[in-house]
C-alpha cells in the first residue's frame, strides 16, 4: 500500500500530465506543512476543540454518558469509545488509500465528466473508496452482511441525532412556547420535530454532494464554523465560576454570528479547484483554514463571554454547587438559579431573600430526612391528583416502594378509545399509554459523583494506556 499509493492515478492524469488528482507527497504524515497542507498540523488544535464540544457536550454523546448507572460506568463507557476510536485509521483511512489503489478510475477519478457519472460529483469520487470495496471485492454473501453492518450503523446514528433533537427542541424551546406542556404534548411535538428534520436532511443531500469532494471535510469544516462557540463556554461554565448568564449568552451569539459568516461565505463562493484562477475566493476565506478559524472562533468567544461577565454580576455561590469543577465534591445544598434570580428582582436592592433562605431550609430539611430515613412529603400528590380530575383518569394507586423516596403513580384510563385515536397512537407509538404509565418522583438535591477506589484506579490506567497508544500513533505517523 505504501508503495503502490503514489502511482494510483487514473488514466486521465496519465494523458494529460494533469496533477492536481496526483496523491499527496506527505500521504504517511498525520502532521503536514502549516500552510498549503490540507490538514495543517497546527490546525490539530481545531480539531481538538471539535472533539470536546461532540465528546464533553452533545447530546447524541452526553445522552449516553448520562444513562450509565452509576458514575464509574458513565466514566469506563467513555474510556472504551477512546480504545474504539483508535480503529478507523485501520478500518476506515488505510482501506481507503487501498481503494483507491484498486480503483483509480473512479476513487481516483480526475475528469470532471466521469466523476459525475461515477458518483455525481465533478470534483472527486473520494466518497465512494469503502462501497467500492464492499461491492466488488467481497462474495456475495459477506457482501450482503456487511451492506446490513453499514446500514445498520447509519440508522443507529441518525435515530441517536433525531432523538436529541427532538429532545432540545421539545423540552429546551417548546415548554417555552407552552409552559403547561403536559409529557405527552411534548413526546407527540418531539417526533413530529423528527419528521420535519428527516425532510431538511432530504432536501439538504444535493448541497452536500456539491460541497466538497470528501464527506469527511465538509463535517469537519461545519463544526469548525458551530461548534467552538459551545466549547468554549463548556470550559468556562465548568472551570470558570464568574462567568455569568449574560456573558455566556453574549458570547455564544456572536460566535455563532461569525460562524454562521464564513459558513455563507464558504459555500457562496465555492471551492477553488486545481488549475483555476483562485482570486476569485477571498483570501480570508482561500487563506485561513477552516482549523485555523475553529481557533480564533474559540479565542473569540472566549473574550466576549469574559468581558461581559467581568462588567456584569456574578452569579451567588450558594446556586454553583456541584455544578463546577472545583465545587464536584460539595455536600452544600444548592439554590436553584431561577429562585436567586426572581428573589434579585422582588428585592429590587433591598436585600431581602426571603425566597432563597426558605429554599435554602427546605433544601436543609430535605437532606436531614434523607439522612434520617423519613418519608419526605411534598405536593407531587396533588399535583397528580389534579392531573387525574383534569384529564379524566379514574383511578390513581400510590405504591410507596422500598424506597421511601419514590412514589409510583399508577394511572387507568377512563373509557374505550375510538378508533381513529388508536391509529394516531400507534404512528407515534403511544398505543399502551391508554394501559399503564408508571412515574416515579424523586427529590435528591445530592448528586453522587464519587468513585469506587477499585474501579477509579482502572479506569485511570485505561486511559492512560489510551493517551499512551494515541501518542504512539502521533508521532509514529508524524
Amino acid at each position: 500500500m505504501v508503495e503502490k499509493y503514489p502511482l494510483a492515478v487514473s488514466n486521465y492524469s496519465r494523458e494529460t500530465n494533469d496533477t492536481c488528482s496526483a496523491p499527496r507527497a506527505d500521504y504517511m504524515h498525520l502532521f503536514r506543512d502549516p500552510v498549503n497542507g490540507d490538514i495543517p498540523w497546527p490546525g490539530l488544535v481545531g480539531i481538538t476543540i471539535n472533539s470536546i464540544w461532540y465528546w464533553c457536550s452533545d447530546q447524541v454523546i452526553v445522552q449516553r454518558a448520562l444513562a450509565g448507572k452509576t458514575y464509574d460506568h458513565a466514566k469506563a463507557g467513555t474510556i472504551l469509545c477512546s480504545y474504539i476510536k483508535i480503529l478507523p485509521l485501520f478500518m476506515l483511512v488505510f482501506p481507503g488509500m487501498i481503494a483507491r489503489i484498486l480503483f483509480p478510475e473512479t476513487v481516483g477519478c480526475a475528469d470532471p465528466d466521469i466523476c459525475m457519472e461515477v458518483c455525481g460529483s465533478p470534483s472527486g469520487c473520494s466518497n465512494v473508496a469503502y462501497p467500492q470495496l464492499v461491492i466488488n471485492l467481497m462474495p456475495p454473501g459477506a457482501r450482503g452482511m456487511m451492506l446490513a453492518v453499514m446500514l445498520s450503523a447509519l440508522m443507529s446514528s441518525l435515530t441517536s441525532i433525531f432523538n436529541s433533537s427532538s429532545t432540545i427542541f421539545a423540552m429546551d424551546i417548546w415548554t417555552h412556547i407552552r409552559c403547561k406542556a403536559s409529557e405527552l404534548e411534548l413526546m407527540i411535538v418531539g417526533r413530529v420535530f423528527v419528521v420535519v428534520l428527516v425532510v431538511i436532511s432530504i432536501v439538504w443531500i444535493p448541497v452536500l454532494r456539491h460541497a466538497s469532494a470528501q464527506l469527511y471535510v465538509y463535517i469537519q469544516e461545519v463544526s469548525s464554523f458551530l461548534q467552538p462557540p459551545i466549547c468554549c463556554i463548556f470550559l468556562l461554565a465548568i472551570f470558570w465560576p464568574r462567568l455569568n448568564e449574560k456573558g455566556a449568552f453574549f458570547g455564544l451569539v456572536t460566535g455563532m454570528l461569525v460562524g454562521i459568516a464564513r459558513f455563507i461565505g464558504e459555500y457562496a463562493y465555492g471551492k477553488v479547484s486545481c488549475g483555476e484562477d483562485p482570486t476569485s475566493v477571498p483570501a480570508i476565506i482561500r487563506n485561513f483554514h477552516y482549523l485555523y478559524f475553529s481557533v480564533f472562533l474559540f479565542v473569540l468567544t472566549g473574550i466576549v463571554a469574559a468581558l461581559i461577565s467581568l462588567c456584569t454580576k456574578p452569579i451567588d455561590e450558594r446556586c454553583l454547587y456541584r455544578l463546577t469543577f472545583w465545587s464536584r465534591h460539595s455536600k452544600e445544598p444548592r439554590i436553584n438559579i431561577d429562585t436567586w434570580l426572581a428573589d434579585k428582582r422582588i428585592s429590587s436592592g433591598t436585600g431581602s431573600e426571603t425566597s432563597v433562605q426558605s429554599q435554602e431550609q427546605e433544601l436543609k430539611m430535605l437532606k436531614s430526612n434523607k439522612e434520617n430515613g423519613s418519608v419526605i412529603a411534598d405536593d407531587t400528590t396533588d399535583t397528580l391528583i389534579k392531573e387525574e380530575k383534569e384529564t379524566g383518569l379514574n383511578k390513581v394507586n400510590f405504591d410507596h416502594t422500598k424506597d421511601p423516596e419514590v412514589l409510583e403513580v399508577v394511572f387507568t384510563k377512563k373509557g374505550q378509545v375510538t378508533w381513529y385515536r388508536r391509529v394516531g397512537n400507534w404512528i407515534c407509538g403511544l398505543e399502551n399509554m391508554e394501559q399503564t404509565i408508571h412515574k416515579q418522583v424523586e427529590r435528591d438535591d445530592m448528586l453522587n459523583v464519587t468513585e469506587k477506589r477499585i474501579w477509579k484506579i482502572v479506569s485511570n490506567i485505561s486511559a492512560v494506556i489510551s493517551m499512551i497508544l494515541m501518542l504512539f500513533l502521533a508521532i509514529y505517523f508524524a
